[in-house]
Parts: C-alpha cells; sequence; structure tokens
C-alpha cells in the first residue's frame, strides 16, 4: 500500500469537511507518489508546503465550524491542532534533511490524518447531529 485510500468510514457526513478531507488526502498522496517517485527535495518542499497550507485552511474553518455550534470539546480539538501542525513541520524537516521511507511517510500520515477524522472529527459529527446544529450552517 502506497496510498492512503479514502473510504467510507472516514465520512464525517458533514459535506464541507468531508469534502476539504478528501482533498487532504490527495495531497498526501501526491507527497507520498513524489517520494516514491525519487523527486528532489524542492518537489517535497513545494508540495509540503501546499499540504500545510490547505491544513492551515482546514484547521480555521474546522475550528469555526465548532464555535459555530457551541461544540465543548473545541479547545482541546484546537490544541490537537497545533500538535499535529507542529508535528508535520518536525517531519517536513526530518525528510528533507535525513530523508525518509515512503512506508514510514505512509504511516505518518495515515496516522495523523486518518486517526484524526476517525476520532476527534467524528465527535464533532455525532455531537453536532445530535444537538440539531446543522440547521443554520454551511457544513
Amino acid at each position: 500500500m502506497t496510498q492512503i485510500n479514502w473510504n467510507e468510514d472516514m465520512l464525517v457526513d458533514l459535506p464541507t469537511i468531508d469534502a476539504q478531507h478528501k482533498k487532504l488526502i490527495a495531497m498526501c498522496n501526491s507527497l507520498l507518489n513524489a517520494m516514491i517517485n525519487g523527486m528532489g527535495n524542492e518537489v517535497l518542499d513545494t508540495l509540503f508546503d501546499e499540504l500545510l497550507g490547505y491544513t492551515s485552511y482546514h484547521f480555521d474553518d474546522e475550528e469555526a465550524f465548532m464555535k459555530q455550534i457551541g461544540y465543548p470539546q473545541r479547545e482541546a480539538h484546537m490544541v490537537v491542532h497545533e500538535r499535529l501542525k507542529n508535528d508535520v513541520q518536525i517531519f517536513k524537516k526530518k525528510l528533507l534533511t535525513e530523508g525518509v521511507d515512503p512506508s514510514d511517510a505512509l504511516a505518518f500520515l495515515n496516522n495523523w490524518i486518518v486517526k484524526h477524522i476517525q476520532s476527534m472529527d467524528t465527535e464533532i459529527s455525532n455531537y453536532a447531529h445530535s444537538h440539531n446544529k446543522l440547521e443554520n450552517t454551511a457544513s
């Protein structure tokens, strides 16, 4: 397995967030493909910067949604977002300075995004749906 495969277990039943998650996974897969194909650090650096930029956009959007619905675990979730962004920065530095085996990169990215979606982001959706918080939201 050299990619993160999107599947229905990753759906959180919030269309905007689901679309963003799909894009994040596609970006992770582009990065993995570049690594497997031996692309140089310049390409990897660019792909990582794009991934980090979109991740920040997604996290900002998700945090605004949590605020809009009054999600009680918002602050804790935001702390996890910061930790995830820091982890990705550290991973990027390691990749560009020491190199990383694509299977290790896959494991890191899979843990970073898929586990987060299936645990913490699913909790946001469960809260929004169980508390009827979706009537006046864009997601």
